[in-house]
């Protein structure tokens, strides 16, 4: 399995690794592997998962450039035990979840209707200037015990990991709308987030996504 970061493929995949005890897993994550702390979670995740891994340090900062395509292939074959494998990513397992998650019961409406309710909430305060739902929310404050310093770099409240918009993770959220028949809403929101989108990819907006 070959993962962009490490904890990709326990967010992802991890419940299909420990489905599969039978099979020899291996993971690949392509970048951190000069950061100390997610190295080492990285290699604990292993030992939890039953899986061999290794690890590259392709830049994922958030200023990178494009990375060169020779480079990144020259880097996976690196790290992989053999040349003859089972390639499993993200993306093929992803579809199969979907299906039972979207089955939205009872309960999923009420939660769409939260976070709804949560989202105008933040833009009636100024925390939330586009009408799509955080990937994390209440944002982590530097006075809450969770804060770490680093935080203050990269993860300042309402920022990346600590309440950033993550073009998959609406995606994934208005799917779940279309699933719950809110047909007009999630219309609504694909349109917010293509507009986004857009904004990112000619390259005149102050953010954008990364990946």
């Amino acid at each position: 399995m070959i993962v962009a970061h490490p904890d990709d493929e326990t967010l992802w995949s991890g419940g299909t690794i420990l489905g599969h005890p039978e099979w020899q897993w291996f993971v690949v994550s392509l970048c951190r592997k000069r950061d100390k702390e997610r190295a080492a979670r990285f290699y604990q995740a292993m030992s939890k998962l039953s899986a061999a891994g290794a690890m590259g340090d392709l830049d994922d900062g958030p200023g990178q450039s494009p990375q060169n395509t020779q480079k990144v292939e020259q880097t996976v074959l690196g790290l992989l035990p053999t040349t003859s494998f089972d390639l499993i990513k993200f993306c093929c397992i992803m579809p199969r979840g979907l299906f039972q998650v979207f089955r939205v019961p009872p309960a999923g409406v009420i939660q769409i209707s939260w976070v709804e309710e949560e989202c105008r909430a933040m833009m009636d305060r100024g925390l939330l200037s586009v009408d799509l739902p955080p990937n994390f929310f209440p944002f982590i404050q530097p006075t809450d015990k969770d804060w770490h310093e680093s935080y203050g770099i990269f993860n300042r409240p309402g920022y990346y990991h600590n309440g950033g918009i993550w073009p998959f993770i609406c995606a994934i959220y208005i799917a779940a709308l279309v699933a719950a028949r809110k047909y007009r809403l999630a219309k609504r929101k694909l349109l917010v987030l293509t507009r986004l989108m857009g904004q990112s990819r000619i390259g005149n907006a102050a953010f954008g996504f990364n990946e």
